[in-house]
């Protein structure tokens, strides 16, 4: 999976392939370990771009306009978490491409 946004205000071009996943799951970004607290980019609402620290000390790549998020947890211990006005079809298509998802 690859995955584009501004380095500037953003998280990065990032290249996700199956052998850096540790685990995937759909999950709702803003309570428990996944809140989320800007390190460098923007949050508005739902609409989250950049790197951000999560309520477990994580760090997580971001790129989102929605609650409802697929959330990749990277061997190294990081995360990039993505969510779009169809988070369930990013996360099917991510299923069927790149990794098996994680059943909540």
């Amino acid at each position: 999976m690859n995955i584009q946004s501004p380095s500037f205000n953003g998280a990065g071009n990032m290249n996700i392939t199956a052998n850096k996943i540790a685990s995937a799951y759909v999950g709702q970004i803003g309570s428990g370990n996944l809140t989320l607290s800007k390190q460098h980019g923007t949050n508005y609402d739902h609409f989250n771009v950049g790197i951000f620290t999560l309520g477990n000390g994580s760090k997580a790549y971001v790129v989102s306009n929605n609650s409802t998020n697929l959330i990749i947890e990277l061997n190294n211990g990081e995360f990039v978490i993505l969510g779009t006005s169809n988070t369930n079809g990013l996360a099917v298509s991510f299923s069927h491409s790149v990794y098996p998802l994680k059943l909540s």
